[in-house]
Formats: structure tokens, sequence, C-alpha cells
């Protein structure tokens, strides 16, 4: 189903806004892992402490683990969250992201790699910012896509990395009984995914408060026409 991010619950094919993006240069790029990876844990979390629902940043350390430590949009308007984060850590920030699922009576494999497409057309890259104390900050476009071996190549943008695999899965997450998707409960397959991402190494900034900016204004039409999320951040030194 082509549903926005924008109230309660997504069906079939998600889209969250957040930067000038260039494309990602190779298919190795550890943002095609973190892509999905950010799907898979944006889902996970009940949507009551869900930090996409976050109007103070309570719960921007929910489902946080390892390296990367993932933040969160919003379902449009003006959000301020304040933030405490370990120094060390790569702050993982969605811009404009979207992925689809094929769920039946609605999207299909098409219809999914068409929709995760054409969710970009509503935003031009010049209304698109990310700002980490006021420096623009650097941002890619991480487009994947899978079809089976024999599927007819679809039309996609010339940097999407397109993979073959006979399950047509680019991977797995799980739609809880009170998450935010409208789908029923259990184990789904998505099989596209495009973002534009933004990666930010705390080690490189000084231990104390920072502002990380997120702003999208969309052309007329766009599904989610804007959106600020400001986050007031900590970075705190890493305790022995």
């Amino acid at each position: 189903m082509h549903a926005q991010l924008g109230r309660t619950g997504i069906a079939g094919a998600v889209l969250l806004l957040f930067s000038i993006a260039a494309p990602a240069a190779a298919n190795d790029d550890p943002l095609f892992q973190l892509q999905k990876q950010w799907w898979q844990w944006a889902g996970s979390i009940p949507i009551d402490v869900n930090p996409l629902a976050d109007t103070t940043g309570k719960y921007c350390d929910v489902g946080q683990q390892g390296s990367y430590w993932f933040l969160a949009g919003n379902f449009g308007g003006r959000t301020t969250r304040d933030c405490t984060v370990p120094k060390g850590v790569k702050l993982v920030v969605p811009v404009v992201v979207t992925f689809c699922y094929p769920e039946e009576g609605f999207d299909t494999d098409e219809s999914c790699i068409a929709y995760v497409n054409d969710a970009f057309s509503s935003y031009r890259p010049q209304d698109l910012t990310v700002k980490l104390d006021d420096a623009w900050q650097e941002t890619r476009d991480i487009c994947e896509i899978v079809i089976a071996p024999g599927d007819d190549f679809p039309a996609v943008p010339g940097h999407c990395l397109v993979r073959r695999r006979a399950d047509r899965t680019l991977f797995s997450f799980v739609v809880g009984a009170s998450g935010f998707y409208f789908s029923e409960p259990g184990v789904w397959r998505a099989n596209a995914a495009r973002g534009v991402w933004s990666v930010i190494d705390t080690s490189k900034l000084t231990a104390g408060r920072h502002v990380l900016r997120i702003k999208a204004v969309g052309q007329p039409g766009a599904p989610i026409p804007s959106l600020t999320v400001t986050y007031n951040l900590r970075v705190r030194k890493a305790q022995n």
C-alpha cells in the first residue's frame, strides 16, 4: 500500500523526510546496510516509546547499540528534541528516506520499485538541509532494489544498486501489534529502499552541546509539505 508516514501507521510503502545529496559511489558503502538496519530498528519499537513520535527526545536512546546511533525524523511539522549521545558513536541521520514492501491488494514488487523512486520527485535537493552547529553536512543518496533472475530490469536511477535474488527480498522486518504499521503483525519482506542519509562521527566533536538541524520543504502536492527537526545534542565523554 502506498502510505506515507504522516500519522500513526504505515502499510506497504513508507516515506520519511529529512540536504543536498550525492549518489553513493560504491555498493559496499556501509550506508546500504545501515539503511536496512534503520528501518528494522524504527519499525521494531512500540509507537508509545518510538523515537519517531517522540516530541522531547525522551526516547532517543531506545534500541541503540553498537558504534552507530540512529536518529529519527518526525511525522511532519516541527519537533525539538534533547538527546545525549556517547562520544565516539556515529550518528545516522535520515534526510529523505523511504522503503516499500509488497502487500496483497495494495503494492506489488513492481509498484514498490516505482514508488521508492517517485517519492523523491516532490522534493528539490536545495530544499532539504542538514546542519550541525550551522555547518552543512554531507549526505548520500542510497538506492537499492531486488529483482529475481529473469525479471525485466526496472526503470531506476542510474546510481541505484540492483540485486538479483530469487526470493525478491532486500530485507525482512517484523510488524508488531503496537508499532506504527497498519499491516497485520508478522514478518514481512521489503524489496526496495531509497534514502538520503547523513553520518556524523561524534569522535570528531568536542564533548558538550551541539545543535543538529534538519529541514525539508516539499513542492506542491508533496506527501509531507514540510518538517523541521532540531536535535539539541549533548556529546558525553566516554566513561571508563
